[in-house]
């Protein structure tokens, strides 16, 4: 049950990227949006999944913010959970007829079978049904299990659920930028089940690297360095196993396109605590940097 419960959990990772040169901004989580127009601040918070609540603590005006909010804005909407779960076990199963073998040579497949039975203790033989992608995903969790003992899959709450959850007790709408469909379409299904199967294989192959890469992405994160967060994971020369250009464009670049078409009237309805993931604040595609170029003033806050 614990394994399957973590299964659920990694869809949510925090994904997004696109590779380029990434622009200056200060160290910190949370931002607050103003000018353009608007007649009351809106606040962007840069979220992790896998992070403890706690980190909000060395935010001050993290709980102001967010009580002075009118609406939160996610992601998606993270209520329905039990339908959610659902949809998530029907989109990270390989389609009928489908087997590894399918995808990689008979060689590559006892290689994936060994290596996942290493990683994660068990083989083919029971996750040889699930895409490559949710594989991928389930690796990285494991992984951040090892790497932090204090992470507890059952009893953890993540940043985003937590917002919404407070938002939801004092009757706040909660908006999505985009449906739970939208985006297991895209982490599932957007790169070809040979690509998925590939790089699948070549993070086990390079698992060796799994631990130090994602323990300095936890102390990024914490201590909101999001520029080096974010060319530690997208701008990095030597990653042995990068995402296709064309699937970093969709996760994080055309996404955070996608939402300022939304994002913008949303604030001008009146202030809104907008939690997206960290990813997606940084960089020259970043909503900071985009917002900026919009003619907002954005600034960090703690």
């Amino acid at each position: 049950m614990k394994k399957i419960t973590l299964l659920l959990l990694t869809v949510t990772l925090l994904l997004a990227g696109c590779a380029g040169k990434a622009e200056n901004i200060s160290e910190s989580l949370l931002w607050k949006v103003t000018g353009n127009g608007l007649e009351s601040p809106s606040y962007p918070l840069g979220t992790h999944h896998f992070i403890s609540t706690d980190v909000l603590e060395s935010y001050p005006s993290f709980k102001k913010a967010l009580s002075e909010s009118s609406r939160v804005v996610g992601e998606m909407d993270m209520e329905g959970s039990a339908a959610s779960q659902m949809l998530i076990m029907e989109y990270a199963m390989l389609p009928d007829g489908i087997t590894y073998g399918d995808l990689l040579s008979e060689e590559e497949c006892d290689k994936l079978d060994g290596l996942l039975i290493e990683n994660l203790g068990i083989g083919l033989e029971m996750y040889g049904a699930f895409k490559p992608a949710m594989l991928t995903s389930m690796y990285a969790a494991f992984t951040y299990m090892n790497a932090d003992p204090t992470f507890d899959p059952m009893g953890h709450e993540a940043i985003d659920s937590y917002i919404q959850r407070i938002a939801a007790t004092d009757g706040k709408p909660i908006v999505g930028l985009e449906t739970v469909t939208e985006q297991l379409e895209l982490l599932m299904d957007f790169e070809p089940l040979e690509s998925q199967a590939r790089l699948l294989l070549c993070t086990l192959e390079h698992s060796d690297d799994g631990v130090d890469d994602l323990l300095l992405q936890k102390q990024l994160y914490t201590e909101g360095r999001l520029q080096e967060l974010y060319d530690q994971s997208f701008n990095n020369d030597d990653d042995p196993c990068p995402m296709s250009e064309e699937f970093e464009l969709a996760l994080n670049k055309t996404r955070n396109e996608n939402w300022l078409t939304l994002i913008p009237s949303l604030m001008a309805e009146g202030p809104s605590f907008i939690a997206v993931g960290a990813l997606h604040l940084a960089g020259q595609p970043g909503l900071v940097n985009r917002l900026r170029e919009m003619g907002y003033t954005v600034e960090p806050i703690r």
